[in-house]
């Protein structure tokens, strides 16, 4: 996939743990100081973020965290970055030595619906609701050519107050974005149609 095509675009970040982590405590510590860097970044860009929960089925282990970035060339100059950060720390039970822990982190580009259109005979969509609020809270969509799975959820779903109503459409945008950079870097894209 040709980068450049995309630097001008808004971009998410997924971040997962590299390795089978012991401490899901020190794994998801480690992760968020990433997260921590990927804002400051972002911040002093002048970038709006969002987080969000989201995990991708071509990967070896699940995402928990995505950092949606907005902003002028933010996928640009984010995919410039480097894609693994090790952390160390103090080893729990206070054994003396130090854990590292390394993040790896994949940049995506944001998917314009126009992108879409092409794959969704292709594509199977799922909304999930809260159980306790009954509001949608969540979306995967699957390609049934490759069997790949994207999934973005929050646990507080975006409140549009121009309609009054709970939205899923910055969820549903993440979740194309992930699957339709995990196409285009399988050659699988049909030509756009704009």
């Amino acid at each position: 996939m040709d980068k450049n095509a995309f630097r001008g675009q808004n971009g998410y970040v997924l971040f997962r743990t590299e390795g089978n982590m012991s401490d899901a405590e020190l794994s998801m510590t480690a992760i968020n100081d990433v997260v921590r860097t990927y804002s400051r970044i972002a911040e002093q860009r002048g970038w709006k973020t969002d987080r969000l929960d989201a995990s991708v089925s071509w990967l070896k282990h699940d995402i928990s965290t995505a950092l949606r970035v907005r902003g002028w060339e933010a996928y640009g100059v984010l995919c410039d970055e480097p894609s693994r950060h090790c952390r160390r720390y103090p080893r729990p039970g206070g054994k003396g030595s130090t854990l590292e822990i390394c993040v790896q982190t994949y940049v995506v580009p944001e998917a314009a619906e126009y992108e879409w259109r092409p794959f969704l005979k292709d594509v199977q969509e799922w909304v999930f609701y809260s159980h306790w609020t009954s509001v949608k809270a969540a979306v995967r969509l699957c390609h049934k050519p490759t069997d790949s799975l994207a999934e973005c959820r929050e646990v507080d779903p975006v409140y549009d107050l121009s309609l009054g109503q709970y939205t899923l459409q910055c969820h549903r945008q993440a979740a194309w974005s992930f699957l339709l950079d995990h196409l285009r870097n399988l050659d699988a894209s049909p030509p756009l149609e704009r």
